[in-house]
């Protein structure tokens, strides 16, 4: 099923036009009550309960340490409050309550720093998980909970795969051919909190911190929320992801949307699994260690720049991929010379693969040696994040009169070039060759490349850039036409 990106829009122009629907936002300045309290405390016993029913010590992502679930009890029984409590002795007991919490769920085991992970709802059911029953029983319901769905797998997809969703938009996991579109790295953030990186661009989950709307990928600086806290669900294997108070990432209902929802429990769909890639022994779709990438090219079959962050091996050939080995003269022409890479390319050096079915596939991927350092190898310029390029001008591979070359980029002081990430460029920095040298030749139809050293100036990543103009889903803009924008950290609906 597609998003529905009609309804998104009338809810969030309903939100700033002060409409019906009410937004729940991550404050709320509300004073606590007993009422309020008494919730608090009996939502914190559930998590001490959920440690003994569910048996959540243990060495798994989503256990606790052993004696996490005592020291919680231990902490709320000294929590005081009576239907008679004033206000300022309601909000301390609150602080109370959340300060074991915080202490509870630092205990909980959460996806290591750096480790790759596959994430799947722990309780959303496959689509028909009923199938065969006229009426399912009692029993036979409740059992979807822990029946989710063995396909079901977070990933992006669209023509810029900035949209987040599940089994890249209905397609199962094993048969789509955007894989590494899966793959999320996990990072500590400042102040307790986490981050989820994706592999294949580079980019952050993240969200707008209201309920009921969209999670998508953006760069850290975006005016969006990237840093989240992990939350035990309460059920074995489950993690909730916790953007703000209240905002909780959830899988929406019979869509494949991934949403934010104001609530988490072990009945809904905001439990994840977090699946470690290394030790888990993924059986990839390729082979025994392969990956394919599904792209979105101009051409079906073509070449294009790559970078990845972890080890590569192409031993088998499943798609040729070429180093630069210089630039080369002929009848007045020039010329990028293209060699055989060795089987293994180390993580974040660039190579050059050509595609078939607009599909990459390669041999084996190591997980286990990551960078985020964007190398250079004989004028070939890696790029690992979404960067802009202050630089006079620059090589990319493109198509010229329908044959792919190195066409001349020109950047200007008013309109600076974005490069996507996992991509590269040549930066005219090539040794001089022979011609003939490499194994295929990549015509330069501008000319001579550059040979100037201030050619290039510094890569500047984007996460160093703190203003501008952004769709809905994160992607940086130039203009706007009618719609509703972020701009300078402020939403803007352009008429």
């Amino acid at each position: 099923m597609k998003k529905n990106y009609t309804l998104l829009m009338m809810v969030l122009l309903s939100a700033i036009s002060g409409g019906a629907q009410e937004r729940i936002v991550s404050s709320d300045s509300t004073p606590p009550n007993y009422e309020t309290v008494l919730a608090a405390m009996e939502e914190a016993r559930e998590f001490q309960k959920a440690v003994e029913w569910a048996e959540l010590i243990g060495s798994e992502v989503g256990d606790f340490e052993n004696g996490a679930d005592n020291e919680l009890r231990a902490a709320l029984d000294k929590v005081n409050f009576e239907p008679t409590s004033s206000a300022e002795e309601c909000q301390k007991a609150m602080d109370a309550i959340k300060k074991a919490l915080e202490a509870f769920h630092k205990k909980m085991r959460k996806p290591a720093n750096g480790k790759y992970y596959l994430i799947k709802c722990r309780t959303r059911a496959g689509e028909n998980w009923y199938e065969g029953l006229d009426e399912p029983t009692e029993e036979q319901a409740s059992a979807k909970i822990t029946r989710y769905a063995d396909n079901d797998y977070l990933g992006s997809y669209g023509s810029d795969l900035l949209n987040v969703g599940w089994g890249g938009e209905g397609l199962s996991f094993e048969s789509d051919n955007k894989y590494a579109g899966y793959f999320w790295q996990a990072e500590d953030a400042e102040d307790g909190t986490f981050r989820l990186r994706h592999l294949l661009t580079g980019r952050y989950l993240s969200c707008s911190e209201e309920n009921d709307t969209n999670v998508f990928l953006s760069d850290l600086t975006d005016p969006f929320v990237t840093n989240f806290t992990y939350q035990s669900a309460k059920i074995k294997y489950g993690l909730n992801v916790v953007f703000a108070d209240k905002v909780y990432m959830n899988a929406q209902p019979e869509t494949n949307n991934v949403v934010t929802w104001n609530s988490a429990s072990g009945t809904d769909n905001s439990a994840f699994e977090f699946i470690d890639i290394e030790n888990e022994g993924i059986k990839l779709p390729i082979g025994e260690d392969g990956w394919s990438i599904s792209l979105n090219e101009e051409k079906d079959n073509g070449m294009r720049i790559m970078t990845l962050p972890v080890d590569i091996c192409n031993e088998g050939g499943v798609n040729a991929t070429y180093a630069v080995a210089g630039v080369s003269t002929n009848e007045d022409k020039y010329y990028i010379e293209l060699v055989k890479t060795d089987a293994e390319i180390p993580a974040g050096t660039p190579f050059i693969i050509e595609y078939k079915d607009n599909t990459i596939s390669l041999d084996k991927v190591t997980f286990g040696v990551t960078t985020t350092e964007n190398k250079e190898v004989n004028g070939l310029q890696g790029v690992l994040t979404p960067c802009t390029l202050d630089t006079p001008d620059f090589l990319s591979l493109g198509l010229y009169n329908d044959e792919w070359t190195a066409n001349l980029i020109q950047a200007s002081e008013s309109e600076k070039v974005n490069i996507a990430a996992s991509y590269g460029f040549f930066t005219g920095e090539m040794p001089k060759v022979e011609y003939g040298t490499g194994v295929k030749q990549i015509w330069c139809p501008d000319g001579v490349p550059t040979s100037s050293t201030t050619s290039i100036s510094t890569i500047t990543d984007m996460s160093t850039l703190s203003k501008g103009s952004f769709d809905l889903q994160g992607r940086r803009i130039q203009k706007t036409v009618k719609g509703l924008y972020i701009i300078n950290d402020k939403k803007v609906l352009a008429q």
